[in-house]
């Protein structure tokens, strides 16, 4: 057996050794070099000297194409050589004697390309891919041919030119540009190429993984451990202390007495049904048929000792000054306060309050919502607001307000 690779096998036995060794092996790479093939075809314009000849140019465009392949030398570098078919340019001669004719060019030539931006990777067989500009120049040789008598001054020329390029990820490449054969002739070409990778071999240094002596395991000695249970504690933002159906975020009464019905803000509220209840017209007398509802309004607060304090609100429609409306609501909430005193009711704890106009429950531009609107409420609350008290107000005749001819209902 032949062995090829002795080195590889020599480091395999010094790694062996407790002391990793860092190996050389020859292996085979792409350098990043590449050349291609390509080919594009092109409009041209091409302007033969016809001074002092007789002749004129009647047709200086053509189309042509042009065969190239190249060598990549590095990212930025690229020699080519190509080959381009130029067409022809037509000539005409106003004599008679001087047949019209043609002058066909084509041009053999090498050049180098210098890639100065690029928007791709350059990577092996990748080399170029994405979009990059180039610009080129190298020498050319002209060659003639025509159907007319002529001369040809130079056949090697300058060429030069510019263009852009782009890469796909397969070594195919797009390519357009503009290339110049001195004064001459030119060409506006678009094309395709096709880069092959270039293989070589180079040294690379591998490093072998280190031998790990095997350890013994330690004694790990159990020790009984006590698990300790921690209950979950779940912490809300709507709790409810007083169990009334609002939450205390909400809340405006938070202690209000447990089994009372409550209003939105979670204030207490006696339900008892007050329709019914009435002045005088323009007055804060009570009729003979409200007397008779608040006899069981009475009934019911004297039931329920454990209601410390409850505040008879009274409510006008918006007919009438505000300031009228607030006066007349204020005497209707005392002369309320009163009769139920009279019936039984300790006069400490009610609080008399009236609110006017300010605090509407129905639409005030309808009869039906006036008639909602003008009410007395009875409203249990955990302590007296200051300033609530109207027992200094003085019962005046009542100023023009609530001018509805019924008198005001009020509803809990």
């Amino acid at each position: 057996m032949i062995i090829k690779y002795p080195g590889i096998i020599l480091c395999a036995l010094i790694s062996h050794s407790a002391v990793s060794t860092v190996c050389a092996a020859e292996e085979t790479e792409t350098d990043g070099r590449s050349w291609y093939l390509g080919a594009g075809l092109g409009i041209t314009e091409l302007d033969p000297d016809t001074n002092n000849t007789g002749y004129s140019v009647s047709d200086e465009r053509d189309t042509g194409f042009k065969l190239f392949g190249g060598y990549d030398y590095s990212d930025a570098i690229t020699f080519e050589g190509f080959y381009a078919d130029l067409g022809s340019a037509q000539l005409t001669s106003p004599f008679p004697s001087q047949p019209d004719g043609t002058v066909d060019y084509s041009t053999l030539g090498a050049s180098v390309l210098w890639y100065f931006w690029r928007n791709g990777k350059n990577d092996g067989k990748d080399m170029r891919q994405g979009l990059q500009a180039y610009l080129h120049g190298g020498l050319s040789f002209l060659n003639n041919s025509s159907s007319v008598d002529y001369s040809q001054n130079n056949g090697a020329q300058v060429q030069y030119g510019v263009g852009l390029e782009y890469g796909l990820n397969n070594g195919i490449a797009l390519r357009a540009g503009l290339d110049l054969y001195d004064k001459d002739a030119g060409m506006v070409f678009v094309g395709v190429l096709k880069r092959f990778g270039i293989k070589s071999k180079r040294k690379v240094v591998t490093e072998p993984e280190p031998v790990i002596e095997p350890v013994s395991e330690p004694v790990i000695e159990t020790v009984a451990t006590q698990v300790v249970v921690v209950p979950e504690v779940v912490v809300s933002y709507d709790v409810d202390t007083d169990k009334d159906g609002v939450v205390d975020r909400l809340d405006e009464c938070a202690d209000s007495p447990v089994g009372f019905a409550v209003d939105t803000k979670g204030c207490s509220i006696i339900e008892f049904n007050f329709g019914g209840v009435n002045f005088e017209p323009k007055s804060y007398e009570l009729t003979d048929e409200s007397k008779l509802i608040l006899d069981e309004a009475a009934i019911s607060i004297n039931a329920s000792p454990e209601i410390q304090k409850i505040e008879v609100q009274a409510h006008t429609d918006y007919k009438g000054s505000g300031e009228a409306n607030l006066k007349l609501s204020e005497q209707r909430a005392l002369s309320v306060r009163d009769y139920l005193v009279s019936q039984g009711v300790r006069e400490n704890r009610l609080i008399a309050k009236g609110y006017g106009e300010s605090q509407p429950i129905a639409d005030n531009k309808t009869a039906e919502g006036r008639a909602k609107n003008r009410r007395v409420e009875l409203k249990i609350i955990s302590e007296e607001p200051a300033g609530s008290d109207l027992d200094e107000i003085e019962p005046d005749s009542a100023d023009s307000a609530d001018s509805e001819k019924p008198g005001p209902e009020v509803a809990p």
